[in-house]
């Protein structure tokens, strides 16, 4: 996406939230022609800085200058974190989701995750990110690489011939797996279909039914979470070695209740959001290119 687009020159996006992944997909749209305008993004210094072409990104004071003539509305991937406010980490700003009302939303087509959220009524197209299949296995590179950076960080011991549990076989698990494999570790993938088993085990993991996981908890070393579902109990959580890692990688409800957590002797280690973190300019291209690749199959809302 190095090229001027000319279809895209007279094209406008607005932006509003988002992590280093959005500032990033701002600045590609922006190389190739299109107009940006930020509100809630770039307020604290980023990798960003300068990267923009001038005259093609703007940050508007207010939020009708930033909607006004735009042809596509660009929201976070997720758009909140906690249900109330739009996910905005690098603005000061504190951006409820009622500022994403109806009335701003109407006619502009939508891009962003977890867009259930907005209103439901008419308007605009929108493209849910997270539900998109294609979008899903090309983001979960990210998540596994940076996964493997966490347990090589955080685990006291090494990951050669480690004991390694994976819960769950989608995205995140068979991009981890051959990760985990080429340093040495030896992996028990937990699933619950007997196809996600016959995969794991085709990629060189021994596999097993999650109604297992609980009798072997004692005998890992790290485990990453995939699945956003209770799997791990009160009963059962103790049973993590003390000096074991769990890396949660699924969102909520999460692996484990609160109760059980606090239970663990274990060290337990949240990791949200990995993309954005610790990939931002890889997951920024795959937002651009899909904002991008429907500009060009969708004529201009004003033209």
């Amino acid at each position: 996406m190095d090229q001027r687009d000319e279809c895209l020159k007279e094209r406008t996006v607005a932006i509003v939230g988002g992590d280093l992944r959005t500032l990033y997909a701002a600045r590609l749209l922006a190389l190739e022609g299109c107009s940006c305008r930020l509100y809630g993004l770039g307020e604290s210094r980023n990798p960003c800085d300068g990267g923009f072409e001038k005259g093609r990104c703007k940050a508007p004071y207010l939020m009708k200058e930033v909607l006004s003539d735009a042809d596509l509305l660009l929201l976070p991937v997720p758009l909140s974190r906690d249900g109330k406010t739009v996910n905005a980490p690098l603005s000061s700003m504190n951006l409820p989701l009622s500022i994403l009302n109806q009335g701003v939303l109407s006619a502009l087509p939508v891009f962003g995750g977890g867009l259930e959220l907005l209103p439901k009524g008419e308007g605009g197209e929108r493209i849910d990110l997270l539900r998109d299949p294609l979008f899903a296995k090309e983001n979960a590179l990210p998540t596994a690489e940076a996964a493997l950076g966490l347990a090589l960080l955080e685990h006291p011991g090494v990951l050669f011939e480690s004991n390694c549990a994976i819960l769950g076989y989608g995205n995140i698990a068979s991009a981890l797996l051959p990760l985990l494999r080429a340093a040495g570790a030896r992996c028990t993938v937990f699933a619950r279909r007997e196809e996600a088993r016959l995969k794991a085990r085709a990629a060189g993991a021994q596999a097993l039914c999650m109604k297992e996981l609980c009798h072997r908890l004692s005998s890992f070393d790290i485990l990453f979470n995939t699945v956003p579902a209770e799997l791990i109990d009160e009963e059962h959580a103790p049973l993590l070695k003390r000096d074991a890692l769990y890396i949660e990688l699924a969102s909520a409800p999460f692996g484990m209740c609160e109760k059980s957590r606090s239970l663990l002797k274990a060290r337990h280690l949240f990791a949200p959001a990995l993309p954005g973190r610790y990939a931002p300019l890889y997951g920024g291209r795959l937002i651009a290119q899909r904002v991008s690749d429907y500009l060009k199959t969708h004529p201009s809302l004003h033209g």
